[in-house]
């Protein structure tokens, strides 16, 4: 009796492990942030967010309200900060500036369709594919994530287009 006891508890442990793997496994996040190369030549006149390095080629950026990613300040030691930069060959880069790990940024490829923006990220998890589509109204571009960015820290939320300099 006690050797069947214990091979239901080993089973119900095992079975309690698998279950539990791919959950864990989820909120594991391969992408490394994309540190930005050593300037070059500008395209145009650099453009200046607070807190972040100019653009070095042609592109419009989107700054979020400081705000935005309030729920990590104290991880990072004083309010994250992050911007859209959208570039005009249809590359784009997330960034952040924090007091803790200073400029880092996510990048990839975007598609626009008339004011919907659909972004192909560099970077993914165990769980499946990043997903991002953003609308763009006026100056203002409202981004959404999918469930699995949303798993690994990301907030969605609107940008302000900065002004051209």
């Amino acid at each position: 009796m006690s050797a069947a006891r214990g091979i239901r508890s080993r089973t119900r442990a095992l079975l309690l492990a698998a279950c539990a793997l791919p959950v864990l496994a989820g909120c594991s996040d391969f992408s490394k942030p994309v540190r930005p190369a050593d300037p070059g030549i500008t395209v145009q006149p650099p453009a200046v967010t607070p807190g972040f390095a100019p653009i070095t080629r042609s592109g419009r950026i989107y700054v979020a309200v400081s705000s935005l990613n309030d729920t990590y300040s104290k991880f990072h030691g004083a309010s994250l900060l992050s911007r859209f930069v959208l570039y005009d060959d249809s590359t784009f880069a997330l960034q952040f500036t924090s007091a803790k790990d200073g400029l880092f940024e996510y990048d990839g490829q975007f598609t626009r369709v008339e004011s919907r923006i659909i972004f192909t990220w560099q970077g993914w998890s165990v769980a499946g594919p990043w997903g991002a589509e953003a609308t763009l109204q006026g100056d203002s571009l409202t981004v959404s994530y999918n469930d699995i960015m949303q798993a690994t820290d990301f907030i969605g939320g609107t940008y302000k287009a900065s002004p051209k300099p």
